[in-house]
């Protein structure tokens, strides 16, 4: 039976199902439960803003077997005049009956919202985990990445999804200098005036403002871009304030104008895995520990405006976040989300001998043939 999440017992519910589901998985990263609590709480998550979502669970009797949300981002749709929805944190038992159920919820809440076509998984926004995974189920994932039951993928295309696009988790063992072609780039592309400067944490909220700034300017053209909001841009603010340096966050500008960063932070996927989500009070040793010594770091994001992608800023930003995990003596480096149609951004973390570590991809469906049912 498949049920609308309405109280707070229900909400709860469907933050630990994942646990339950995954928990002697290899692959299976948990992610941090109060964050998640503070996420999918309608009256203080972000992207109840400037969105609208349905959160559903798969009951069978007193046992939980799935879940899924559907979600319209109305910021979105108005910046690239859409009618687009999605559906997200779809975690599941790999039965084909279970899943479709799950999906057919989804779409019926979604057509109901006027939605003409679902896309997913998108855990609500670009700026969220993105995609169902493909590839590296095996091996333990970032914590910027997703999770899913390895089937998921033909239930999906069985209940008429297409692939839309695939994003790239790329892991880049940590080399014992600037690679000579980042050097050749800096070396030969000198730029007047540019800067690259650390993150003032004293100035937590502006330093935000101006990543959000870069992040508009850069992925402005992007299929899943839309102006990033305040809310949103709080909320991250708060959230990794306890893992960010100085170290952790660098800005390119020139002549004083800010044109790119990179942001490259501890990543806690081994630390949550021990605490299955709970970093505190047990975990906090271990947080101090991956702050100040961290072993794996995590590309959060490298945007760069368009403008300034030709005099190889981007190379510059990328010795700088080299010579960053040099520092740290760390053992390797992750990416988030590499749209695979980025073909400079793909090729450079090749040529930095990185590989591909996971695969997730995102989905497309009409939803013309689904009828919207009133009340829904």
């Amino acid at each position: 039976m498949i049920v609308p999440v309405e109280s707070r017992a229900d909400l709860v519910a469907f933050i630990d199902l994942p646990g339950s589901l995954y928990r002697s998985a290899p692959g299976w990263t948990p992610t941090h439960r109060p964050s998640d609590l503070r996420f999918h709480d309608p009256v203080c998550g972000p992207f109840f803003t400037f969105g609208a979502a349905r959160s559903f669970l798969a009951r069978d009797g007193r046992r939980l077997r799935g879940r899924i949300t559907a979600h319209v981002n109305h910021a979105h749709n108005t910046h690239h005049g859409a009618a687009v929805g999605g559906f997200g944190f779809l975690d599941a038992e790999p039965d084909p009956a279970l899943v479709r159920s799950l999906l057919e919820a989804a779409e019926e809440w979604l057509a109901a919202q006027g939605v003409t076509e679902v896309w997913g998984p998108l855990e609500y926004c670009l700026y969220d985990r993105v995609g169902l995974q493909v590839e590296g189920f095996d091996r333990p994932l970032p914590m910027s990445a997703a999770y899913h039951a390895p089937g998921i993928c033909s239930i999906l295309e069985a209940a008429g999804y297409r692939k839309k696009r695939d994003a790239l988790t790329f892991a880049v063992p940590t080399p014992q200098q600037v690679p000579e072609f980042i050097c050749q780039v800096v070396d030969r592309r000198p730029i007047p005036g540019l800067a690259i400067r650390r993150y003032e944490p004293n100035r937590r909220e502006d330093e935000a403002r101006t990543v959000a700034r870069i992040i508009d300017r850069a992925f402005d053209g992007n299929w899943l871009h839309f102006p990033f909001p305040e809310a949103l841009m709080r909320f991250h603010a708060q959230e990794m304030a306890p893992i960010l340096q100085p170290v952790n966050v660098l800005f390119a500008e020139v002549h004083g104008e800010p044109i790119g960063l990179v942001v490259v932070v501890p990543d806690l996927g081994p630390l949550l895995r021990a605490t299955g989500g709970r970093l505190i009070p047990w975990g906090l040793p271990g947080l101090w520990r991956q702050v100040h010594t961290p072993r794996e770091l995590l590309v959060v994001v490298l945007a760069v405006a368009p403008e300034y992608h030709s005099l190889g800023v981007v190379g510059h930003l990328m010795a700088a976040m080299v010579r960053t995990g040099i520092q740290r003596r760390c053992r390797r480096v992750c990416t988030t989300f590499v749209d695979e149609g980025n073909r400079p951004m793909v090729n450079a973390f090749r040529r930095l001998n990185g590989r591909v570590y996971a695969r997730h991809r995102v989905f497309a469906k009409s939803l013309a043939a689904v009828s919207a049912t009133p009340g829904s």
